[in-house]
């Protein structure tokens, strides 16, 4: 798959285990919670619960990484879900009702946050040209997980009971964090992280205009200077027409972007002029 390097492979394949054990979770968790509560509608309201936690941590998503790097948040989650999943693991055999509703909270808010911080660092992970195929590529491990951790969720739970299963569970956790650490892969743009770079852009930009790191009065005479010497005085960008003369000669320049400053231009304070066929817009 061009464009996806091992890097990202690598994090497809981490996902996945972390993929499998919340499958594999998903039988083990419904199954026990049966067990606990002792009745069908203990299961349907674990469940629930499970969902109604993840819908939340869905809202509160963009808010969180608005303040922390989604590789923060990718780790903490999977360290957050691992030690829910061990505590569950060492609690099986004699566990409380609010035990198993702070693990489900947890399980559930922690995979939708990994799930969005994830999701929304491909683009910076593979650029935008690759973010189709390492989607599905994502996807793919996903649904490999999906068959493997059903299928192995019955086995898993009769030979070594609910505290291997959460145990299993918490080890895919502890191996998908401990990739994310390892790779360290850059999930947020420099903008995004800061810095002076990434694709917000600035005015130029969302012009069309190729961004040159040069001062923005700069480019503005530059501009002007190809109009100067076409017209041999100083002109202005106006609403005015123009006389025939004028016209063709504007028109054999060709299409012309003057680059001037202005408060609402976005980052570089510029603002984008385009004189087209002798008439200017903006």
């Amino acid at each position: 798959m061009s464009g996806v390097d091992w890097r990202f492979r690598a994090l497809a394949a981490a996902y996945a285990v972390s993929a499998y054990g919340n499958y594999l979770n998903l039988i083990a968790l419904s199954l026990f919670s049966y067990e606990v509560t002792d009745s069908a509608f203990g299961v349907g309201a674990t469940m629930a619960l499970r969902l109604f936690s993840g819908f939340l941590a869905g809202l509160a998503s963009g808010a969180l990484l608005g303040r922390a790097t989604r590789r923060t948040v990718m780790i903490c989650t999977d360290a957050a879900q691992a030690g829910a999943m061990a505590v569950l693991a060492l609690f099986a055999t004699d566990t409380p009702l609010w035990l198993l509703g702070a693990a489900v909270v947890v399980l559930g808010a922690g995979n939708t946050f990994f799930s969005v911080a994830l999701r929304s660092a491909v683009p910076v992970l593979v650029g935008h040209e690759s973010r189709a195929g390492a989607n599905g590529l994502l996807v793919t491990a996903r649904s490999v997980a999906t068959v493997l951790g059903f299928a192995s969720a019955a086995p898993v739970i009769g030979f070594g009971g609910f505290g291997t299963a959460f145990a299993v569970n918490a080890a895919s956790f502890v191996v998908c964090g401990a990739v994310v650490v390892l790779l360290r892969p850059r999930t947020d743009s420099e903008g995004e992280d800061g810095g002076d770079g990434g694709d917000g852009g600035d005015g130029a930009h969302a012009c069309g205009v190729e961004r040159r790191r040069t001062h923005p009065s700069s480019a503005a005479r530059s501009s002007s200077d190809r109009i100067n010497s076409a017209f041999g005085r100083p002109i202005r960008a106006t609403r005015q027409p123009y006389t025939s003369e004028q016209n063709s000669r504007l028109r054999r320049l060709g299409p012309v972007v003057k680059v001037a400053p202005s408060a609402e231009g976005g980052a570089h304070g510029v603002r984008c002029v385009q004189l087209q066929g002798g008439v200017p817009s903006s």
